[in-house]
């Protein structure tokens, strides 16, 4: 199984503004297209903006705009659908916008709505709706105030109730993951569908509270792999001499290019008093090439191997601190990391994180 994405084509026959080439989308969804139809996807859905309006907004050219658009994406020789985002119903109606585009077998006044492509069933949610459980239309709205209500929701639960196999819930043009799994853990129990470690995981995921591990780091090699046996993790070493290096920086990357072996970056990091009691792991999006983790002077944990069998290198992974952690008070952290060639350090965020620390339930991450 495999299907193709495109969103946020914003066409309308208008002059860029910022970083919006308006006039450019039909050119960039037709190459999109072309590639679809080379690499025979399953179905093309397209995750909403899919047009935008004149400056000033005519209902009459904005139609224009959007059935332009749907020209191009029906040239895709397989199923196509559609969400719908904000800037479609900026200037026009839900009806009118539906009634222009195709849904294949799909009732054309539906805007959310679920279809089933070899075992796998895929689900389409509208989210253009207000606090006040009114739909938007014609531009009465405030994009940032996005809503599924809760006839759609009851849906949702009847149709994952009576999926057929896996399924894949497109969550609107809007992240409303934690909307959702709010209404996932605390509504009555589907007949089938989230197990219960998925739920009790998404119970803790929507309480789950986020701290960056911003840095500066104090930084040192160890050539000579002097480190472990002098406890450089040690809450007593003192590593004031060491420099101090921004994770992902210019300066990081020539000191890496230069050395291969190992180092140590060390910081502080104030951990809530309110997270007594509460699991959490500190998430790394990459490492080069692997490291070990230590917290409060104890080893908590690390992920690859020198045999190179296993790198962190691109690799998000998460080591379980719970144990380790001090609630209300600074909290020492401590990265031991080998490069074995080319550039090192740490790549992307580091991140201390309350909710589940199991690989595959870490259901709301962003």
């Amino acid at each position: 199984m495999r299907f193709g994405v495109v969103t946020d084509c914003h066409y309308a026959d208008v002059d860029p503004a910022g970083t919006r080439f308006y006039r450019q989308s039909l050119d960039k969804l037709a190459e999109c297209v072309d590639r679809m139809n080379t690499e025979k996807v399953d179905f093309l859905i397209e995750l909403g903006d899919f047009k935008d309006q004149g400056r000033p907004p005519v209902e009459r050219d904005t139609l224009a705009y959007l059935q332009e658009a749907e020209a191009v994406f029906q040239r895709f020789g397989g199923p196509t659908y559609h969400v719908l985002g904000n800037h479609d119903v900026d200037s026009i109606s839900k009806a009118q916008f539906l009634a222009r585009v195709t849904n294949t077998r799909i009732d054309p006044g539906r805007s959310y709505y679920s279809f089933d492509v070899k075992g796998l069933h895929c689900i389409v949610l509208d989210a253009d709706y207000r606090s006040d459980g009114v739909g938007y239309d014609h531009g009465d709205f405030d994009w940032t105030d996005a809503n599924v209500p809760a006839d759609e929701l009851d849906w949702l639960r009847k149709d994952l109730a009576a999926a057929p196999g896996p399924a894949v819930v497109d969550l609107a043009h809007r992240l409303l993951a934690r909307e959702i799994a709010d209404y996932l853990v605390s509504g009555p129990p589907p007949t089938r569908g989230l197990s219960p470690e998925a739920v009790t995981a998404l119970a803790e995921s929507l309480s789950a509270e986020t701290i960056a591990i911003a840095g500066p780091w104090r930084f040192a090699t160890d050539p000579d792999e002097r480190g472990v046996a002098e406890e450089w993790f040690g809450r007593d070493f003192d590593a004031s001499g060491w420099r101090l290096l921004a994770a992902g920086s210019p300066e990081e990357g020539a000191i890496w290019n230069a050395y291969d072996g190992w180092a140590w970056y060390r910081v502080t990091i104030a951990v809530p008093a309110g997270w007594r009691g509460r699991r959490a792991k500190i998430v790394f999006d990459s490492v080069d090439d692997m490291y070990e983790l230590y917290v409060n002077g104890r080893r908590a944990g690390g992920y690859g191997k020198l045999d190179r069998t296993e790198s962190s290198y691109l690799t998000r992974t998460a080591v379980d601190v719970t144990a380790h952690l001090a609630p209300g008070e600074e909290n020492l952290l401590v990265l031991r990391v080998y490069d074995w060639g080319g550039g090192g350090g740490i790549g992307g965020a580091a991140t201390l994180a309350t909710g589940s620390v199991r690989e595959g339930l870490d259901l709301l991450r962003r």
